[in-house]
């Protein structure tokens, strides 16, 4: 039992942290895309890395069962959720 809940907070850590990869990846190839001088071969080698990383920690879940692979998404969602909530503008009060 106490080993499956360990198995489960690592492949949630796991989830995170490739999630806080490929949101914080993106958002650095975002923000320097204007002043890329070829923004296409940026872009492409941006989500080829991205997507490798994503895809090498979740291939590496695989042989831990459904259960971890669920909760590294659970991971992955809720980094996804924090990125758009941090980079979201402050809108000033009304009044």
């Amino acid at each position: 039992m106490n080993s499956e809940i360990a198995l489960l907070a690592a492949s949630f850590a796991l989830g995170a942290l490739a999630g806080s990869l490929y949101f914080g990846g993106l958002w650095l190839t975002v923000r320097h895309i204007a002043a890329a001088r070829r923004p296409r071969l940026r872009l492409t080698l941006s989500f080829i890395l991205r997507m490798g990383a994503l895809l090498a920690i979740f291939y590496s879940l695989t042989g831990q069962g459904a259960a971890a692979m669920i909760t590294a998404m659970a991971g992955l969602l809720i980094s996804r959720q924090l990125w758009l909530l941090g980079k979201r503008p402050i809108r000033p009060a009304r009044g």
